[in-house]
């Protein structure tokens, strides 16, 4: 109890023994906005030795307050009292962790999202700046409920799933052949909390009729899996594997064949239907039939944590006929070439995929064996190739228990194809995720001395919105599983994002591209055919530095009809429908101006060819710059700062999404003559922008490893982001090396400076840090948010005297929670008081 603070409104005037113990050592008080922020700095001050973990549960009121274009959520002190004693911002308590030395966090949020629909101050816990020689933690964040919807009350819905799968219910948990336990990781916790919501359905009722779905959400910023709790075996009970065999003819004529970790059935079959009570963990079925029947794949790998069915259909094998004989095989000539061979599966780059150990034997994360590396011709080994049609698709592969395999210390990842030697045989989890989150899982089992090869196809999640709409409006293909097919040169897409359309037409319509008929195409969702030799909005084709900013705005769900009366009262625009989308996007108004001048009158948004979409675009020069687009009667200034490098152009892509949340992503693109944009690389960098967003930073960082390893060119925002995870994930080195590239080809990008400064800070080189900082200082700030972020406790702690230090404070104390992006909250007649 001495590591437990409990903080509770009202405190109970009697006591059971737990609350007297903790009260005993001072640990229990009340839930107070003073006592909460007080606790979070005991904390850190307590914990500087660090520890493992550190769990952070919040059961009570929360609120989700507007913010300019986006909203933050917030939980509610048991004394609130809005102007006066605030709700206490959820992004800057994660903020505050991050700098707090336990490498895994947890924070449980089961509380409602709803309080408040219009724009609320708050409460911040103070800004702190992380020790950048130590990876960044991996932090996990269990929210009750979808942004602006409550919380069942007085169900504590999260709370109850989430200890049930604690304790190892369903697929909780997962078998560890190695640790000969179960574990209960936090993916496969959360996976089980959503099932029991979906399979619950809990709705929140309207007081003036309708209702909504309660939905959990994961966030967080998090590098890899972690896992919770383990159970003995003991400790969980068997379950039940039924096989329904169809039709019952055949039941007389097949064998099953069960496998699994010291498991070895035969089943005769039967009858129809045969309960095998089972230790829950993975099993191979396998069909033996008489020649009369064909049992299909025959094959299959199951999953087996809690009761289950699995049906296994057979049918009547085709009558043998004598087989044609085969034609000749022509002579090849001159004019008549021999056929090529097949082409072989892609192998991937180190960069591209797995990491430079490529013929290292892959190692459990949890412990690498010390054992000598077996050859690949050891019979006690195999080899996979993973494929998927998008030859960016994010995969992975993972042992069946969910622990990665590893090759040295990087986990086995690639994008497009994967193909992994000298795996052990047995049984393995190969998955394809989505930036958005959905991840697509096949079990595939690995045998001795042979190559297996299989293609895993995208979760099944429906293209939708107004991605679905620009998809149709111009002719592209979506099959079943989501993938879009755009062209041989701009490749098919799994799981495509409004972003990634977006830039790719602006690339289409800007550059010169050879993307034939897919160009064409992409032109048109920006411009009308009959616009299609200039760029946008008519301004002619032109080489020199372009800045382009364009919004997509979603149709969002209807609310309930209290929340409409609200939103109504206060004014707020609604876009329950394309009208009021098409309304909101006019009343915008957008101002960019260099960074030490007075900025311009704004200017209105312009409508492109997709309904939904609105852009605008200006020549610049290259220079730092100030940014902000807001309606007409903007009560607060959200400013991002930018820069203009020589030759390229920027481009902003917002996308307001069916909640109301913002992303904002941000693309600069070669513009020197002769270039051409390449579609895969602008598409790599708008996918690890998407997993960075969705703080997937493990994943992010892979996707975004070959732009940093491109020999031919280092895309400044690919740098700055790669450079920022690098820090992130304690690879200060790295980190440093991507910061004085980015100096010798961005001489006049600032984050390239302040990575250059924390690396030589950490080898005692102060004096070159104190002059990187500074430069950076000249030129501007940052683009990347936490780069800012950096250079401000950088400036703070080496005392540096700067005229734009003031200002570096107070952006670092107000930047907008959660943007990749500078953007900071201003006053809103800034910039007239202070420049």
């Amino acid at each position: 109890m001495d590591n437990l603070q409990l903080l509770l409104n009202p405190i109970p005037t009697s006591l059971d023994a737990n609350l007297a113990a903790l009260k005993a050592r001072g640990n229990l008080k009340p839930a107070t906005r003073d006592q909460i922020l007080t606790t979070f700095i005991n904390l850190a001050e307590g914990a500087l030795a660090g520890g493992e973990r550190l769990f952070f549960f919040y059961m009570g009121h929360g609120l989700m307050s507007r913010i300019s274009f986006t909203s933050e959520d917030a939980i509610v002190p048991s004394d609130f009292l809005d102007g006066v004693r605030k709700a206490i911002s959820v992004s800057s308590i994660l903020r505050f962790f991050q700098a707090i030395p336990f490498p895994e966090q947890f924070c449980v949020l089961d509380c409602c999202r709803n309080m408040s629909i219009s724009e609320m101050d708050l409460d911040r816990a103070p800004p702190r700046m992380p020790d950048p020689t130590r990876p960044a933690p991996d932090q996990f964040v269990f929210y009750a409920t979808g942004p602006g919807l409550v919380a069942l009350d007085a169900r504590g819905m999260l709370t109850d799933n989430l200890l049930d799968g604690l304790k190892g219910a369903g697929r909780a948990k997962s078998w560890s052949r190695q640790q000969k336990q179960y574990e209960v990781s936090t993916a496969r916790l959360f996976d089980y909390i959503t099932s029991r919501f979906q399979a619950l359905q809990p709705v929140v009722p309207g007081a003036a009729g309708g209702a909504q779905n309660q939905t959990p959400r994961l966030g967080g910023e998090h590098s890899q899996d972690r896992t919770l709790a383990t159970l003995p075996e003991s400790a969980v009970s068997p379950v039940s594997l039924n096989i329904n065999l169809n039709p019952q003819q055949a039941n007389s004529a097949i064998d099953l064949l069960l496998m699994g970790d010291r498991v070895n059935k035969r089943v005769p079959g039967t009858q129809a239907l045969l309960p095998i009570p089972l230790k829950p963990r993975i099993y191979t079925l396998t069909v033996e039939s008489t020649p009369q029947w064909d049992p299909g794949d025959g094959t299959w790998e199951l999953e087996v944590y809690e009761d289950m069915a699995f049906p296994v259909s057979m049918t009547l094998a085709a009558t043998p006929q004598s087989p044609a004989p085969p034609p000749p095989i022509p002579t090849p000539t001159p004019a008549d070439p021999a056929p090529a061979p097949p082409p072989p599966i892609p192998t991937p780059t180190p960069a591209e995929a797995i990491s430079t150990h490529a013929a290292a034997m892959p190692t459990h994360a949890a412990a690498a064996p010390a054992t000598p590396i077996p050859t690949p011709t050891e019979a006690s080994t195999g080899e996979l190739a993973i494929l998927a049609e998008d030859p960016l698709a994010a995969l992975a592969l993972f042992e069946e228990d969910g622990t990665p395999v590893m090759y040295g210390d990087r986990p086995c990842r690639g994008n497009g194809s994967l193909k992994v030697p000298n795996l052990p045989v047995g049984v393995y989890l190969a998955t394809m995720k989505t930036p958005e989150g959905p991840v697509a899982k096949r079990l595939v089992r690995v045998e001795k001395g042979k190559s297996t090869t299989i293609t895993i196809q995208p979760p099944e999640t429906a293209v939708g919105g107004l991605i679905r709409r620009v998809i149709d409006r111009v002719g592209f293909d979506v099959n079943k599983d989501g993938v879009v097919d755009l062209s041989a040169r701009v490749k098919s897409v799994a799981a495509p994002a409004i972003s990634t359309v977006l830039e790719l037409s602006r690339c289409a319509t800007k550059y010169n591209q050879k993307w034939r008929d897919a160009g064409n195409r992409l032109r048109d969702v920006l411009n009308p055919s009959s616009q299609r030799d200039t760029t946008t909005h008519g301004h002619e084709a032109r080489s020199g530095e372009d800045f382009q900013v364009m919004i997509a705005a979603e149709v969002m769900p209807r609310p309930l009809e209290e929340t409409l009366e609200k939103l109504r009262a206060l004014g707020q625009i609604l876009l329950v429908s394309q009208d009021e989308v098409d309304f909101y996007l006019r009343q915008l108004r957008w101002q960019l101006w260099p960074m030490d001048a007075a900025p311009e009158e704004s200017r209105p948004l312009e409508p492109s060819a997709t309904p939904g979409v609105a852009m605008a675009a200006t020549p610049t020069t290259p220079g730092s710059y100030w940014f902000r687009v807001d309606s007409k009667d903007r009560r607060r200034n959200v400013c991002f700062a930018l820069t203009i490098l020589p030759g390229y152009d920027l481009n902003l892509i917002f996308h307001q999404v069916e909640s109301g949340r913002i992303f904002v992503s941000q693309f600069m693109e070669d513009d020197r003559p002769g270039q051409d944009a390449n579609p895969l690389k602008t598409r790599r960098l708008d996918m690890a922008q998407r997993f960075l967003m969705r703080g997937d930073l493990g994943q992010g960082s892979s996707t975004l490893e070959a732009l940093l390893d491109d020999a031919d060119e280092l895309n400044p925002i690919a740098g700055s982001l790669g450079g920022h995870v690098l820090v992130k994930q304690g690879r200060i080195d790295r980190a440093g090396a991507i910061g004085e590239r980015l100096v010798q080809l961005h001489p006049t990008l600032p984050d390239g400076y302040v990575l250059s400064a924390l690396d030589l800070s950490t080898k005692g080189r102060e004096r070159e840090s104190e002059e990187a900082y500074r430069k950076a200082m000249d030129l501007g700030f940052p683009v990347v948010a936490e780069n800012t972020m950096r250079l401000g406790f950088g400036v703070a702690q080496m005392r540096i005297e700067h005229p734009r230090a003031e200002l570096l404070n107070r952006v670092v104390e107000r930047l907008h929670p959660g943007l990749l992006w500078t953007a900071w909250m201003a006053d809103p007649d800034w910039p007239k008081r202070a420049t």
